[in-house]
């Protein structure tokens, strides 16, 4: 578990630098808050999306391709930040960094609760998810250090990913992750079994990203 907790780690302490650097960057270039807000949302419309193909892209590809992909996908487009000032650049962008991001830490999450045991899973997503708010903690303090101006927060962020990379490459997954029904579709009954549960899901998103 140690070399997917550091991953995450690592991958995070990127992922928390470009939170406020993307939205202090957009401030600079007197974007509105309203179209500000609407880049935010660009990686949960990728997370959305997204997550209609990764059990199709796991089965077909396996989970250390479908990992290095999402982070490949991050590392370049957070780089491309960069070279443009150009808004609707930075939406798409923003849509494959933050989207492909999220379907990263989602298959890492699927994968620690699938070899995990009863005894242990619990322990596991909890050092995941410390991994993963330790890196947005880490990443958002650093971010001052690095400012907005240049190429050189971008390339750091992009680093990091490079890293994360590196990791994920070395690690075996072993055939833990089998996904043999990749049909896309919502189940309602997923709702009407836990609505509080999904409603409370939901009011945190709302206001977490407020």
């Amino acid at each position: 578990m140690v070399p997917i907790f550091t991953s995450v780690l690592v991958s995070t302490i990127g992922y928390g630098i470009s939170f406020p650097l993307l939205s202090i960057s957009l401030e600079s270039m007197a974007i509105s808050g309203q179209l500000i807000g609407v880049n935010v949302a660009m990686p949960a419309l990728g997370w959305l999306i997204g997550s209609f193909f990764l059990p199709g892209l796991l089965s077909k590809f396996g989970l250390k391709q479908v990992l290095i992909a999402c982070l490949l996908i991050a590392c370049v487009s957070i780089f491309l930040f960069s070279m443009t000032s150009n808004l609707l650049a930075w939406m798409i962008l923003r849509f494959f960094f933050g989207g492909s991001l999220g379907l990263f830490y989602r298959a890492v999450e699927f994968w620690v609760n699938a070899v995990s045991q009863n005894k242990t899973r619990g322990r596991n997503i909890g050092v995941y998810s410390f991994c993963f708010v330790l890196g947005l903690a880490i990443g958002s303090s650093i971010q001052p250090l690095l400012g907005i101006t240049g190429a050189l927060p971008f390339a750091v962020i992009s680093a990091l990913l490079a890293l994360t990379i590196l990791i994920v490459a070395k690690q075996s997954y072993g055939d833990a992750v089998i996904i043999s029904d990749t049909r896309m579709y919502f189940k309602l009954g997923i709702v009407l079994v836990t609505p509080i549960a999904l409603a409370a899901v939901f009011a945190y998103g709302f206001f977490e990203d407020i």
